[in-house]
């Protein structure tokens, strides 16, 4: 051990202290930024017996074994052993941080959690009004719920639509296309929040529920269904790579998301992360995941040339990365739970890959530079906090609030999210002024918005106590906003007759569930139709 240089030292010591004993040449490289040498300056022309010579053989290889059909080499059980006593455990992997991310002409940075908090709540609201169609099978949204989403989006897609929709897209072009748009229709929809009627959107009893919860609580939620779903897969969204369809081309969905999950919950929070750092920390800390089962089953271009089977196609640059940059930028970031530093994606990551000569990138994430898990963050990948108070920022916004229930804006201009939050109860009526209205503010509440935080928003925002008419409205419509409550679905039967109608209403085994109508309609509750039906039956009559 005393001949060998630090490198070998250390291969040796990962292998001793490892479970299985192997030299793992990618998470070595990946700890430690360079390779321990087994031969001095291989020859791949020559026959492997030719390195076997003391002249091409290092000293690390007399400490290791190449056992048939296994691509990494061991060291033998009896020298473990052995070597154990005297060598000393490897150092731990560590998540590199980085200095805060400055914005500038190229790079972008966004603080994601209120952005996400106030996204949440409108997006359910969009869904409510059925304004949120999406495809059951792939959670994509039609392209016209794509412009509303991103329209009322607190701070916008990532990019500008000027980037995100190429305006004359040539066949050989390439745009990026929305992100946060359709990671947030997959989540909604993994979640149980939302679904499809027919050609219109709908909230489910959970997204009715979901509307009266603290945002943050619904997001924890949300994170949860998502990590644990089946039906999606995030990889799927890296469209240049085909093959994707094949049976048994990849891995399992929630495996995937499991290692990244146990590798952000090891991250510090409130540090900014160098992408390519958490990259290398995966692989050294033993939390690598395959994306294919068969890369082979995977190319870019022709099945045939493009095929990321070849050595050096397919690896995790290729693969894992893309998969990484996708979950951590369309799901984790849009759901509020890191803040990112980003670039258009031109030009980031370089792939020489067979066929990549006609793409400017491989996905639409290659910009994503580096990530920050913020308090949110910490809340629902941390598991640590039970309890999570909202971060405020400081307002730049001073506004007047007046006794004829008019809100202008005295000094500064209103955020994406604080003019949302004005609109929820108050009517623009001019460039700076709103007014709040009886009905706007009794829909604010049905739709889940929270009176006292209204108050407190207005409270910050204006050095004058608020009048008397505007506390008296909007605690009016707090009163009265829940006095009816929807209590499920229900379903209306027409009767021949007035008799038929009252000798199944007056059954004592329907009473809890169906109620008379007039001479001869019958309503019941949706989840009481198959009992309905039975005793219909057994009374001597049909439904049709």
């Amino acid at each position: 051990m005393s001949e060998l240089n630090d490198i070998e030292k250390l291969a040796v010591s990962e292998a001793v202290h490892s479970f299985d004993h192997r030299h793992d040449e990618r998470r070595f490289h990946s700890k430690y930024g360079c390779d321990a040498k087994f031969y001095n300056n291989p020859d791949r022309s020559r026959r492997d017996d030719f390195y076997q010579s003391p002249k091409y053989v290092t000293r690390l290889k007399l400490f290791f074994y190449w056992q048939r059909n296994e691509p990494m080499p061991v060291i033998p059980s009896d020298l473990v052993e052995k070597l154990k006593p005297m060598v000393p455990a490897p150092a731990a992997a560590f998540v590199p941080c980085t200095e805060p991310p400055v914005a500038d002409g190229l790079l972008m940075v966004r603080t994601t959690e209120s952005e996400a908090l106030a996204d949440l709540g409108a997006l359910l609201r969009l869904a409510d009004q059925g304004n949120l169609a999406f495809s059951p099978k792939t959670g994509l949204p039609s392209k016209n719920t794509l412009h509303e989403i991103t329209a009322i989006l607190s701070g916008g897609d990532w990019f500008p639509d000027k980037i995100t929709r190429l305006p004359d897209l040539k066949p050989w072009d390439q745009d990026i296309g929305e992100i946060k748009p359709i990671g947030w229709s997959r989540m909604l929809h993994a979640a149980g929040l939302i679904e499809m009627k027919g050609s219109k959107s709908v909230l489910t009893d959970r997204g009715r529920r979901a509307v009266a919860k603290p945002a943050w609580q619904v997001i924890a939620e949300i994170w949860d269904k998502w990590t644990k779903n089946k039906h999606y897969d995030e990889f799927n969204r890296i469209d240049i790579i085909k093959g994707q369809s094949v049976t048994g081309a990849l891995t399992a969905r929630v495996d995937r998301r499991y290692a990244l999950l146990e590798a952000l919950a090891s991250c510090p929070s409130e540090q900014w992360i160098p992408f390519d750092g958490f990259s290398k920390y995966m692989r050294a800390g033993d939390l690598d995941f395959e994306v294919s089962n068969d890369p082979w089953r995977l190319y870019i271009s022709d099945r045939k040339y493009g095929s990321l089977g070849y050595s050096g196609y397919g690896g995790w640059d290729v693969l894992q990365d893309r998969y990484l940059l996708c979950v951590i930028m369309e799901y984790v970031a849009t759901l509020g739970l890191v803040d990112i530093a980003y670039k258009t994606p031109d030009g980031c990551r370089n792939v020489e890959n067979w066929g990549m000569d006609c793409y400017a990138w491989l996905s639409r994430y290659d910009g994503l530079q580096a990530f920050r898990i913020n308090c949110l963050g910490e809340y629902v990948l941390g598991g640590a906090k039970t309890e999570f108070c909202p971060t405020r920022a400081t307002p730049q916004v001073v506004l007047m609030a007046l006794s004829n229930l008019t809100i202008r804006v005295a000094s500064g201009i209103l955020s994406p999210i604080e003019k949302m939050q004005l609109e929820a109860w108050a009517e623009q009526v001019g460039p700076d002024t709103f007014r709040l209205d009886e009905m706007r503010a009794m829909e604010a509440i049905e739709t889940g918005k929270d009176a006292d935080e209204f108050i407190k928003f207005l409270e910050e925002r204006d050095s004058q106590s608020l009048p008397e008419t505007i506390c008296a409205l909007i605690k009016m419509a707090k009163e009265n906003g829940g006095a009816v409550r929807r209590s499920g679905g229900a379903l209306l039967f027409e009767c021949r007759d007035a008799r038929t109608a009252e000798l199944i209403s007056a059954c004592k085994e329907l009473s809890s569930i169906c109620y008379r109508v007039g001479d001869t309609s019958l309503v019941i509750r949706e989840e009481g139709l198959p009992k309905f039906q039975k005793q219909v039956r057994t009374l001597g009559f049909g439904i049709r």
